[in-house]
């Protein structure tokens, strides 16, 4: 049991062995996969985590904008149509 900031977090054995279970898997997959492609893991951390993920954010972002846009300006439309 822990207090932080007068909030009690239960520490959970169980719930440790899982996370640690998953990164573990995730690790392995990061490194089999950086041997496929000749990288290091390192090498595809930074790819994945500082590059490639940043990118798709900001390409998602800049798709609901617009798509934000292009749905007000039918609503306009569609109310000067009726």
């Amino acid at each position: 049991m822990i207090i932080v900031n007068n909030i009690l977090f239960l520490e959970s054995p169980r719930l440790k062995d899982v996370t640690d279970k998953i990164f573990n898997w995730c690790v392995d997959i990061l490194v089999k996969f950086a041997k496929l492609l000749g990288l290091t893991y390192n090498e595809i951390n930074v790819y994945i985590f500082v590059i490639i993920t940043p990118l798709i954010f900001l390409i998602m972002f800049f798709i609901i904008i617009t798509q934000q846009i292009k749905i007000k300006s039918l609503n306009k439309q569609n109310k000067i149509l009726k």
